[in-house]
């Protein structure tokens, strides 16, 4: 059986890493983002669009729905219909959760960055932890550990994530 899956988001490393593990990918992501993925075959969300596109979501034959970078909140009823939704935040949960959480860690000079995986739910970054890497931020500038988290760090703790819920 051929293994699919939908991601959601705007972070091109980790769907990088989803078109190497899987056999297709579905992608939605913003239209501010999606220059980025302008090789790949996508659609773009927005706020007029989204109902229409959960509603998509419902009907899909996927049961793997990955999100990465993704801005809007997920309804639970999306949620629920995949047999695995996993979320990828740039932070260590659940101390710094939303969309800021990896400048609000440099800005308090946090000695560790993350890279969390955690299962989705009907709120922000407050899913079941699947795993979390960590990297030190010791001499490195706040630019370069930024790249480091998106490009490095969140696609091996994706990988870790999948493989334990035996994906693949």
């Amino acid at each position: 059986m051929r293994k699919k899956v939908i991601f959601l988001g705007t972070r091109i490393e980790t769907l990088e890493l989803l078109n190497i593990l899987f056999d297709e990918v579905k992608i939605i992501t913003t239209k501010k983002s999606s220059f980025k993925f302008k090789e790949f075959k996508h659609q773009v969300i927005d706020k007029k669009n989204k109902e229409k596109l959960f509603k998509k979501l419902i009907k899909s034959k996927e049961e793997i729905l990955i999100s990465a970078g993704f801005p809007y909140l997920i309804p639970e009823n999306v949620i629920k219909k995949f047999k695995f939704a996993l979320n990828c935040h740039p932070g260590k949960l659940p101390k710094y959760k939303g969309y800021y959480s990896i400048n609000n860690a440099i800005d308090n000079k946090e000695k560790y960055l993350y890279s969390t995986i955690h299962f989705l739910n009907k709120k922000f970054d407050s899913g079941k932890k699947i795993t979390e890497i960590k990297i030190d931020t010791k001499n490195i500038k706040p630019d370069i550990l930024k790249k480091i988290i998106f490009s490095t760090v969140e696609p091996l703790a994706l990988f870790k994530a999948i493989r334990k819920i035996n994906l693949i």
